[in-house]
This record gives structure tokens, C-alpha cells and sequence, in this order.
């Protein structure tokens, strides 16, 4: 539970109980609002995160949001990761091995399952320590397959 409270003058002026909802996100607009189910919140001029970042907010991991009387969301904790967003990276093409060719990752997903990916470019064996848990903004395109 969260409490409101205006302050001037050296005293509280008002103080209420915000509102909580809570839900899985469906849609963001940096800077501006969230959306959890089909119910937008516009955020209010002072806003902030538990647990997470703007920039860190997952689309079907679930959120509670605070708002004010006016429905504007105020404070945004993350309450459940969708677990499908994290791996574990494996390799990467270029090693010694010399495993696979082209822009591609093996990565181990919180089922157990691994699984080969395509990767937006070419990385480097020495850019990227290993093992690394990656999260995906959206879940990658896997290729057909796996081992």
C-alpha cells in the first residue's frame, strides 16, 4: 500500500491511499505511459520505478502501478519477469571451434531447451564473455535448430 501526500508550508496538506493495478504490460511509450491489459496510464509529472527501469519494462512480464486520483501512474513496481526473455549464452560463432558460421548464438532458455539463434550481426568471440545471461527486448527469431 501506498499513501499520497501533498507538502507545503511545512505541513502535510492532503494525504490518500493510491490506487493499485496490477496486470501484464502490453505496450510503453518512454517517457510518457504504459499500457497493462488494455487500460493505458498516462505517467504523472513525478514518477518512478521499483525494481526495474523505465528502459527495463517487458512487454507479458507483470507490473503493479500506482496512480493518483486522477489516474495518472506515479509509481511502477515489477511484480513477475517473464522468464522467457532471459538465456544463457553459450557460444557464439568464431571460436576455435569454429562451431557455426554467420551471425549466431547458442543459448540455454530458462525450460531447459537450447536453442541456435540468428544475431542482428557478426560478434566477435572477444567481445562477449561467456557464460552471459542475455535478455531480449523481444524474444529472437530462432532458427530450426537446436542441440
Amino acid at each position: 500500500m501506498w499513501s499520497l501526500f501533498t507538502y507545503a508550508d511545512g505541513e502535510i496538506q492532503t494525504m490518500y491511499k493510491m490506487e493499485s493495478v496490477s496486470g501484464e504490460l502490453t505496450k510503453k511509450v518512454i517517457e510518457k505511459s504504459l499500457t497493462i491489459g488494455d487500460t493505458t496510464y498516462k505517467y504523472g509529472k513525478e514518477y518512478t520505478f521499483n525494481g526495474t527501469s523505465e528502459a527495463g519494462l517487458s512487454n507479458k512480464s507483470s507490473y503493479d502501478v500506482y496512480v493518483d486520483a486522477n489516474g495518472f501512474a506515479l509509481y511502477i513496481e515489477e511484480t513477475g519477469a517473464n522468464v522467457s526473455d532471459y538465456a544463457l549464452l553459450l557460444n557464439i560463432n568464431g571460436d576455435a571451434t569454429n562451431w557455426i558460421n554467420g551471425n549466431r548464438a547458442k543459448l540455454v532458455f530458462a525450460d531447459g531447451s537450447v536453442k541456435t539463434v540468428d544475431t542482428d550481426k557478426d560478434y566477435p568471440v572477444h567481445t562477449m564473455p561467456r557464460p552471459c545471461l542475455c535478455w531480449f527486448a523481444s524474444r529472437p527469431t530462432l532458427t530450426a535448430s537446436t542441440s
